[in-house]
């Protein structure tokens, strides 16, 4: 029988039968197709470790590779495992191999996913062509004896398909040992590799599947009130994924207490499903309608026993269900700032029993408004400037979804020598900028013990809908005729001069406007009289908004000395977050707000591809914060993937799976985070990344 009439006989894609057109010309090879005769072929990877039933890719290489799009090679492929003999011990049966598909493409797909025949053993050692049923995927073997081991051994063939050089097929088993994979090019017939045939090998270790590690993310997150929360759990036996394991989860205290269920898959998370071939499970905590934080508790389920029992895997997170959004509160309220200097403006809106009101990352909490009874919905606030000043990006009306801890941020300017005062107005409102007011049916417009959100006892204090805070922009100091980002000449430190009146902090220019978190950043303090003692006092920012000159506790971190041109300049230091800064002569009164280094969370991206097309992205954010800090994955300017940030070690994680579509394309990959009030907005390096 020729080579192309044995193609036609076991040639299977999926739902297609193999059809003789003309002269034995498979239909598939009909539309001016040819196949390709290897003489060389190479299997990758080398070797591979599993879990029982974890489903592992590899791929087989043709040369030379066909030379048109419509053009194929044909690769046989040999999997088999050793079923030792059991002697008195127990029989377990002979193993079940399985050609299975790595990534869930399917067949037909590229690389050709396909398989034909499956031949399956009668006997240690044999194999019996055709033995199979065309598009069948498994087999199992002979079963061993006290005395004698017996070998589970399939055939299958795979097909390239639009011209390319490789096919890409998956192999697991049911049982620890070793699987040896051939992959080879039949010349003859009898099905079974021969040494003068073109073929490589490779070594396939399966070990214990059986979990013995299970870690969820996110740690904590929020979600509108009757929302759902989503987590991510990987099952781990040591270093492996423990595919096929159960996961449960259970609320151990909040507001949904009791209330547990089996985890699904990331596309049905509320359908019970075992973990993949990543050892992952999603779970969904859908809350009931009641305001607080659920406490839950993630295990895998390995004794048939309710709950988490001693010995099995287990996690532990938090969810707080937040209603609608009730009241809006901006900070600082009122504020000196030098003309051209940035201010910015944090406003924290929480809801009828004060917790603050966060969008989930989840789509599945986006519809509605911020009016919905059910407190669904992202929630957006609408600031407005008048008088003086304007936002940093030019505007005076701005809207901004809110984000961690249900804080909505912004940032004021005005122009250079630009005086007077500005009043920011912020406003709870849909995307669009539509305001809430007093007077609509929102729960911000509930009066004192009345509340939409089935609170009781219902808030003692009204809602509001709107908040608003001053800026006083005063004209900026005059910089001396040194305004180089070097050290000063020196001079001998003089008397202490008299201070100006009325008194006034002298100027302080930042030289690094922007920096990462930790970079070196530079100022100096101009206007001061030559050889003056020179006092600096600074304080970072920290999460919760709450430091600021009055609770400093070092009003005074460095003590310099003027040059002769009356300027001084730090160029060593390293904030963590959005540092202000001011100075005086010593003797003299602090009386001003400083100048502001913009400090951006610090991001690093790396990439490591665990399955086909299916990438974890991981990093670190500096610095961590309470809560966790959302970072955004981007390809190419585009939001792809979101993950929240340990709050402890700053470290996140998120696992994507590209479309076939993407097959051999390079993207770039950057991470992402927004603004707050402790950082401006980080960004990290480009990763380059080819997807295979």
């Amino acid at each position: 029988m020729t080579r192309t009439s044995k193609a036609l006989k076991r040639l299977g894609v999926a739902g297609l039968a193999a059809v003789t057109i003309g002269a034995g010309v498979p239909a598939l090879l009909a539309t001016g197709a040819s196949a390709v005769t290897p003489t060389g072929i190479t299997l990758s990877p080398d070797t591979a470790t599993s879990g029982v039933n974890t489903c592992t890719a590899f791929t087989a290489t043709v040369s030379p590779a066909p030379n048109g799009i419509n053009d194929s090679a044909v690769v046989d492929v040999q999997i088999s495992q050793d079923n030792p003999a059991f002697g008195t011990g127990t029989n377990l049966g002979a193993s079940t191999l399985t050609f299975c598909d790595p990534d869930g493409a399917g067949a037909g797909t590229l690389p050709n996913h396909g398989t034909a025949v499956i031949d399956q053993s009668t006997a240690p050692g044999s194999v019996v062509p055709g033995a199979g049923v065309a598009g069948a995927n498994s087999c199992t073997g002979p079963s061993a004896s006290p005395s004698q081991s017996s070998t589970t051994r399939c055939e299958a063939q795979f097909e390239t398909t639009g011209g390319t050089a490789q096919v890409t097929f998956g192999v697991q088993s049911n049982r620890t040992g070793t699987v040896n994979v051939t992959a080879y090019y039949d010349t003859n017939g009898p099905r079974t590799p021969e040494t003068f045939e073109p073929q490589d090998s490779s070594i396939l270790t399966v070990q214990s599947g059986t979990a013995t590690a299970l870690s969820c993310t996110p740690e904590t997150q929020s979600a509108p009130r009757s929302g759902v929360a989503d987590y991510t759990c990987t099952a781990n036996a040591g270093s492996l994924a423990a595919t096929g394991s159960n996961v449960h989860y259970v609320v151990t205290k909040g507001p949904d207490l009791n209330q547990t269920a089996q985890c699904g898959s990331a596309a049905t998370p509320g359908t019970p499903a075992a973990t993949n071939n990543q050892g992952q499970a999603v779970c969904r905590v859908t809350n009931g309608g009641a305001l607080g934080t659920d406490n839950v508790t993630f295990y895998v389920e390995q004794n048939g026993q309710a709950g988490p029992q001693s010995g099995e895997p287990n996690d532990t997170s938090t969810a707080t269900f937040a209603g609608s959004a009730r009241n809006i509160a901006c900070a600082p309220k009122d504020q000196t700032v030098k003309s051209a200097d940035v201010s910015t403006v944090t406003c924290t809106v929480t809801d009828a029993l004060g917790n603050p009101v966060a969008p989930s990352v989840n789509s599945a909490n986006q519809p509605g408004g911020i009016n919905n009874n059910a407190g669904r919905g992202a929630t957006y606030v609408t600031f407005a400037s008048t008088g003086a000043g304007r936002f940093v990006d030019g505007s005076t009306t701005k809207t901004v979804q809110i984000g961690a801890n249900g804080q909505a941020v912004i940032q004021t300017t005005s122009q250079v020598n630009e005086t007077g005062d500005q009043t920011v107005k912020a406003t709870l409102s849909d995307v669009n900028g539509a305001v809430y007011s007093s007077s609509g049916p929102e729960e911000c417009a509930n009066a004192s013990g009345v509340t939409q959100s089935g609170v009781a006892p219902a808030p003692t204090t009204a809602g509001n809908c709107s908040d608003t805070v001053t800026r006083h922009y005063t004209a900026s100091g005059s910089p001396s005729a040194s305004p180089t980002a070097t050290t000063s000449p020196t001079a001998s430190p003089s008397a202490t001069p008299a201070c100006p009146s009325p008194q006034t902090d002298l100027p302080v220019r930042v030289n690094t406007p922007t920096i990462n978190a930790t970079g070196l950043a530079s100022v100096t303090i101009t206007s001061a009289p030559a050889g003056a003692t020179i006092e600096v006092q600074g304080y970072s920012q920290n999460h919760y908004l709450t430091a600021n000159f009055n609770n400093d506790p070092t009003p005074i971190d460095r003590v310099i000395t003027a040059g002769s041109d009356g300027s001084a300049t730090i160029n060593d230091l390293r904030p963590a977050s959005n540092t202000r800064l001011r100075a005086r002569v010593r003797g003299c009164t602090f009386t001003g707000l400083g100048s502001v280094i913009n400090v951006r969370t610090q991001l690093t991206l790396a990439a490591t591809r665990t399955a086909v097309r299916t990438v974890v992205i991981s990093g670190h954010s500096t610095p961590a914060r309470p809560g966790g800090l959302i970072v955004g994955i981007y390809r190419d300017g585009r939001l792809i993937g979101q993950s929240r940030a340990s709050e402890s070690s700053g470290n996140y994680s998120v696992t994507l799976k590209f479309p076939a579509s993407d097959q051999g394309k390079r993207i770039n990959l950057t991470a992402r985070t927004g603004q707050d009030a402790q950082n401006a907005p980080g960004i990290s390096n480009v990763r380059s990344l080819l997807i295979t």
